[in-house]
């Protein structure tokens, strides 16, 4: 998924302390809270376990320690204890999302979304990947978006700009151009 880079300062803060205490294990750290959030996102009696204040520290910490130890790191695990501790378990999407951010700026990575009318194969994908790489001097992650309606050609999106490149957007252009010159030319008649 592409993501969207919006989350707290409070998440901020947390992300960029754990991946400065993660070092050369930042790659793997972020795996391990990303697994961890996703499944919290999908499990409902999760995501109520960790956002209910009438649970209490010591009970959730027995739980989250019972679960995951020598399952995720120790840093993962001591970091988690901070997020109870200090009452910021709701906030582990977030902090997933800030310490991708941080992750990818730490190793050079820039994540685009391509929108495409039919599915890449492989070969084109690796094309596309290669050529955005290039262009940008950062290493792309690809993630494809099917949409029929742009017909043919690509639409990529990276953070915040979009470059459209979409069979759609070519013949949209010339409509205007060709009501805009209709449009001269009846006016001067």
């Amino acid at each position: 998924m592409a993501q969207q880079n919006r989350y707290s300062p409070a998440a901020a803060s947390f992300a960029q302390a754990l991946i400065e205490l993660a070092g050369d294990q930042a790659q793997g750290v972020g795996e391990e809270i990303s697994a961890l959030a996703d499944a919290v996102s999908s499990e409902q009696t999760l995501r109520q376990f960790f956002a209910d204040p009438s649970i209490g520290l010591g009970e959730r910490w027995a739980v989250i320690e019972n679960s995951l130890k020598g399952k995720v790191s120790e840093l993962t695990l001591n970091f988690l204890g901070v997020l109870n501790l200090k009452g910021r378990m709701p906030l582990l999407g977030e902090i997933v999302i800030a310490y991708q951010h941080l992750l990818d700026e730490k190793l050079n990575r820039v994540r685009v979304e391509v929108t495409v009318a039919s599915k890449l194969d492989d070969v084109d994908a690796g094309l596309v990947e290669q050529r955005v790489s290039a262009a940008l001097g950062k290493t792309a992650i690809i993630q494809q978006k099917i949409d029929e309606n742009i017909i043919g050609g690509l639409v990529l999106k990276i953070e915040d700009k979009i470059i459209d490149g979409s069979v759609k957007a070519q013949l949209d252009a010339m409509r205007r151009q060709l009501l805009a010159s209709r449009t001269a030319v009846v006016g001067k008649a």
